[in-house]
């Protein structure tokens, strides 16, 4: 985990202040999480913990009526002056410190209002042919995540009028079905992004450390949204994620087209994007809708639609 945050270019992310963290768990007290580590109060916790990391912990050790709790006490006091700038940091524990974990189907998870990226051992069997490709490939996307949220908080924030509401609906139920939902095309964005970041890092690498891990990250980069069709028909996909998710998931031979979310949102989004500059708009217009949508818990919403009013959606799948 300090590797990747060494070596990945990031910066920090717009969440909660500690202050305010530390407000909300005096009067949601994470009653699991203290006695797990010995400690009767929020005060001691404190003196081990920051307390954007005692929020992350507490989501996988309390029950989800307590992570419920602080979204409402988000949803009815949360202010733009309780938000600012928090140092994106990486917290690791043990699966067996927090068995909740094991439920986890991802090699890390993202605490989007704390701003920490929480990461756990493996278990024994787990983690398919390429566990630490899913590692860097997991954690590499979580900085991007949060740091795009933080961006659409502090628009948010700007914005003054329903900040709060806002900043729960751009966290609440935003899984888009539609290949050319705002979700997915948000959710490709920032991968085009973590794959720049890449092409940085392995630059910056090639400076310093062996050739062969830059040019292993090159590779990774340039070949992330491509695919092979094969003489015979078969459809190889060349992303790192792809490749990397679908064995981690106990996925044997070549990724199915059921495991392609990569290559389909990358496609979408190329074809909205084209098609928006044909009549007029920009990428830079199309994210600023899809920051309105999540606002709106709107996310689901197929972009299309919202883009071009006027034409039918079979103009557009």
């Amino acid at each position: 985990a300090e590797a990747i945050f060494a070596g990945f270019p990031h910066q920090d992310t717009f969440a909660l202040k500690p202050e305010v963290i530390s407000k909300i768990l005096r009067q949601f007290p994470p009653a699991n999480l203290l006695i797990k580590l010995g400690k009767a109060t929020i005060d001691e916790l404190e003196k081990e913990y920051e307390p954007n990391d005692i929020l992350a912990l507490s989501s996988f050790s309390e029950e989800r009526e307590h992570m419920d709790r602080i979204w409402d006490w988000v949803w009815e006091n949360a202010r733009p002056e309780h938000f600012g700038s928090v140092s994106l940091k990486p917290l690791v524990v043990s699966y067996k410190g927090f068995p909740s974990l094991t439920e986890m189907k991802e090699a890390s998870s993202l605490s989007k209002l704390s701003g920490r990226v929480v990461l756990s051992n493996l278990r024994k069997g787990t983690g398919g042919d390429f566990p630490k490709l899913r590692y860097f490939t997991m954690v590499a996307k979580n900085i991007v995540e949060s740091e795009r949220y933080g961006e659409i908080w502090e628009e948010f924030a700007r914005q003054r009028r329903g900040f709060r509401r806002k900043v729960i609906n751009s966290l609440e139920g935003h899984w888009g079905r539609e290949p050319l939902s705002a979700h997915n095309i948000f959710e490709n964005m920032n991968q085009q992004i973590m794959v720049q970041r890449i092409k940085e890092m392995a630059k910056e690498l090639g400076r310093k450390e062996p050739r062969s891990l830059a040019r292993a990250l090159e590779d990774i980069a340039y070949s992330y949204h491509l695919a092979q069709i094969l003489p015979d028909g078969q459809f190889i996909p060349c992303s790192a994620w792809t490749w990397a998710s679908y064995s981690f998931k106990g996925g044997r031979g070549v990724p199915t087209p059921i495991s392609l979310h990569v290559e389909r949102d990358w496609a979408s989004r190329e074809f909205l994007v084209r098609v928006y500059k044909a009549v007029g708009g920009s990428e830079e217009k199309m994210d600023t809708k899809i920051t309105e949508l999540m606002g709106q818990e709107k996310e689901f919403e197929n972009l299309a639609r919202v883009l071009f009013p006027e034409g039918s959606q079979e103009s557009f799948t």
